[in-house]
């Protein structure tokens, strides 16, 4: 994390944000791997997935002065992917970003085409998507949840868009995801991540 920040060399208050969601999302995948029975997903493949997961919002800041708008438009919209709100504004997005970063340092081909899918929520049903990477995304969208509910923000529009797919991909029921939600909210108020 630190290494990516001083590569990135991106800071200011419109990044703390970024930093903190970075850090407890790979903390967060990370415990779900360690804890979620018969998952199979290596724990530091969860930790660097979560790590890297939106490497590209730093990047395409950098890049375009009005990103935040598109950020936030992309946070609120409900039907069309997070990417595609992206793409309509920019003719890129920060999946695809972060995918290309990931595979310039190295980081296993699993993992980049995690962060590429992260907000295609079709890969719950293609059994071209290795089972590897649609159970990342999943975990992405617990942690996502978490965090959310951590920060006191009552909706997640793409828990809305996927949760239902991450269900089927860990095998998990809502309680179970509720339970881990509110063991991850607990280690985030424990000052765990």
């Amino acid at each position: 994390g630190l290494v990516m920040r001083k590569a990135l060399r991106t800071d200011g208050p419109q990044l703390t944000r970024f930093w903190d969601v970075s850090s407890k999302r790979a903390w967060a995948l990370s415990k779900l791997a360690r804890g979620i029975r018969g998952l199979a997903v290596d724990i530091d493949v969860a930790q660097t997935f979560g790590l890297f997961c939106d490497v590209g919002i730093p990047l395409l800041m950098q890049r375009f002065p009005d990103y935040g708008r598109t950020l936030q438009a992309a946070n609120a919209e409900r039907s069309q992917s997070f990417t595609e709100v992206e793409q309509a504004a920019h003719q890129t997005d920060h999946a695809l970003m972060g995918a290309l970063m990931a595979r310039s340092w190295g980081v296993s081909q699993t993992v980049c085409l995690a962060i590429r899918l992260h907000h295609d929520y079709a890969v719950f049903r293609d059994a071209q998507v290795p089972d590897a990477v649609a159970r990342l995304i999943a975990m992405g969208l617990i942690a996502e949840r978490a965090i959310q509910e951590f920060a006191a923000l009552n909706a997640s529009t793409e828990w809305a868009k996927g949760g239902d797919g991450a269900l089927g991909a860990l095998t998990l029921s809502d309680s179970d995801v509720q339970e881990w939600i509110e063991r991850l909210v607990q280690g985030f108020s424990d000052g765990s991540a």
